[in-house]
């Protein structure tokens, strides 16, 4: 029990500190918009960049990939990292394998929020689909496998992990805003 709690602890801190950290620079454009992608939030993946701690790699700002795979009939979640220059992804001659954060998981749900059109907090969504933009919220629900035959039917939940970026939504398209591009 201990070490499924400090596992948990571990995973949760690390994932709050890089979500947090998330910083308003793009790492890709989108040909059709013509605009940076910042935070792409999907159902399996989350892709956005922050700086990387020196112990982590080099430092400075890295596109920070995690992302939901599976290992047989359970759940992965993976970490990737890659430099971001100039507001693209620079690809290494010999890139890392993306780092295992958990495993033996059952289900794993990513949710985005943000301010709806009168300011107030809007619902929650199951993707981010504003790519210029940081979302202002964050929740992670994760759900392990259990290890009895009841836990192993229902899973055993974490606690609720629900981040707040402290630059979501800062961003916008105004001329004053366009230097954070």
């Amino acid at each position: 029990m201990a070490a499924r709690a400090e596992r948990m602890r571990a995973v949760a801190g690390f994932l709050r500190r890089r979500l947090a950290s998330a910083l308003p620079m793009g790492f890709a454009m989108d040909e059709a918009s013509g605009l940076p992608r910042r935070f792409l939030g999907e159902a399996d993946r989350i892709r956005f960049v922050a700086d990387l701690p020196d112990y982590l790699g080099r430092g400075g700002p890295h596109l920070h990939d995690i992302m939901l795979d599976s290992d047989g009939d359970q759940l992965r979640l993976r970490v990737a990292f890659a430099v971001v220059q100039g507001g693209q992804t620079m690809l290494e001659s010999s890139p890392r394998e993306p780092e295992l954060l958990a495993d033996g998981l059952r289900d794993v749900e990513f949710r985005y929020r943000a301010l709806d059109a009168d300011g107030a907090l809007g619902p929650w969504q199951d993707s981010w689909t504003t790519a210029d933009r940081l979302p202002l919220h964050v929740s992670i629900r994760i759900v392990e496998v259990g290890g009895s035959r009841r836990s192993r039917d229902e899973g055993l939940p974490w606690p609720e992990l629900v981040i707040v970026l402290p630059l979501g939504g800062t961003v916008s398209n105004e001329p004053s805003q366009r230097l954070l591009r």
